[in-house]
């Protein structure tokens, strides 16, 4: 799997927990590992392509089609489940690099709350190295090669000490390819360029397990190798303690998992989906705090009893940038509503203009016929001003007149008799 955006945190989880990753392109893939492996990532179904599925105790064949072949995981448990919270103690910075199995181991013990180990580690036997070169053990699960040429084919062989399920991992960065042997038949090979916990099968006490590999372009160097078995007691008890406390979904969507479940006792709620920014937890409608395993996987605390379970996500920046496409489209509809109210009101102004000329004559009067519906309106005030325009000139003039006369009448007759006098009798020296 790859993606860009994803929480890289998820990538080294993997590479880490014995998947076949690469920190560097933040990016995983699967290929057939331990039933561990496959109970912690809820794998139900698995395909192998080519009918070449070894882990037939844990996985029972249900289907197939030409070469193909779909298996069924026996032990399968549902994404969510109880584990002990010590598992938070699992520092995913601390984890070694390149010893998967180790890990699995820690990461086991701190889910169950088990002692042991679910891997027991087999000690090699043999060394077989190409002519004139030479290969030893350095210090356990690490070896030291050299030849004159290279290039040679190096083996280390080891003795199952009794019937059950082995895995092994090697880790070169000379050699691409390894070939996981049984009793010198190979029953697979895989490409490890980037190394992963390898499934060998089921294997019969005193048989002989090898791991042959390539080497290119390389006289001397290191490799890293490890075969071990599955306790299949201790395996056992996992699966029955997770499954006794797993979760019981009603609905599960792209961005949503509900349902419910009962825990035997208090401790953590592991789910197997990958933890990202946006992931909210609710337990019985109250929001609780997650508390990602190895920086990773999506997981909370839980109280024993029966409780209601809800996972919401809602993409890191989503509501806010909702927000923002909604005002901006009521921003655009509201211009645009503008923009035709605007483009109307234009239109019909340069309509009544266009119909008010082509209704005018050539003298600038309007005809009877095709008046237009403002002209008898126009005509009412033009003739209503020009009749208020008259009476009020005649006003002022009779108001001038009668007030001479006012005054020569006081002139002539005195305070007790007001006379009138026609001015226009007078001399030049009256």
């Amino acid at each position: 799997m790859f993606n860009s955006m994803v929480n890289s945190r998820i990538t080294d989880y993997m590479e880490k927990f014995g998947i076949c990753g690469w920190i560097a392109s933040n990016r995983y893939t699967y290929q057939e590992s331990s039933p561990f492996t496959n109970l912690m990532l809820n794998l139900k179904y698995l395909i192998a392509p080519y009918g070449a599925y070894l882990d037939k105790t844990h996985n029972e064949q249900i289907a197939s089609s030409g070469n193909a072949v779909l298996m069924q995981n026996r032990y399968y448990v549902p994404m969510g489940f109880m584990v002990n919270s010590d598992l938070l103690n699992y520092n995913v910075d601390t984890a070694a690099a390149n010893d998967p199995i180790k890990n699995q181991n820690e990461f086991f013990r701190l889910a169950t709350g088990l002692d042991g180990n679910l891997y027991n580690l087999i000690k090699p036997v043999s060394y077989d190295a190409p002519d004139n070169g030479a290969l030893s053990e350095s210090s356990f699960g690490s070896y030291s090669y050299s030849a004159e040429t290279d290039s040679g084919n190096y083996r280390i062989n080891y003795t199952a000490p009794r019937d059950g399920v082995a895995v092994a991992y090697f880790d070169n960065y000379y050699v691409e390819n390894v070939s996981l042997q049984v009793n010198n038949n190979t029953v697979i090979e895989y490409y490890i360029k980037r190394p992963f916990i390898m499934m060998i099968g089921d294997v019969k006490a005193g048989d002989k397990i090898s791991c042959s590999a390539n080497v290119s372009g390389s006289t001397s160097g290191t490799f890293t190798s490890y075969v071990a078995m599955v306790d299949e007691d201790l395996f056992k008890q996992a699966y029955d303690r997770f499954s006794a406390s797993a979760l019981s979904a009603n609905k599960v969507t792209d961005t949503s998992i509900s349902g419910s479940i009962t825990a035997q006792e208090d401790g953590l709620f592991y789910t197997s989906v990958p933890y990202v920014e946006g992931w909210r937890a609710y337990v019985d409608g109250k929001e609780v705090e997650i508390t990602p395993v190895g920086k990773a996987m999506l997981a909370f605390k839980l109280d024993k009893g029966l409780h209601f379970v809800e996972l919401r996500y809602t993409p890191e920046g989503f509501v806010p940038g909702l927000i923002i496409s909604i005002l901006g489209v009521l921003i655009f509809a509201a211009l645009i509503i503008l923009t035709k109210k605007k483009a109307g009101a234009s239109a019909q102004l340069k309509q009544t203009k266009k119909h008010r000329k082509e209704n005018t004559l050539g003298d600038g009067s309007a005809s009877d016929e095709d008046r237009s519906p403002y002209a008898d309106e126009n005509n009412f005030y033009r003739q209503l001003s020009d009749t208020d325009s008259d009476h009020d000139d005649n006003y002022y003039d009779n108001l001038s007149d009668d007030e001479d006369d006012f005054y020569e009448r006081y002139d002539n007759e005195g305070e007790d008799e007001i006379g009138f006098v026609d001015f226009d009798d007078m001399s030049d020296d009256d």
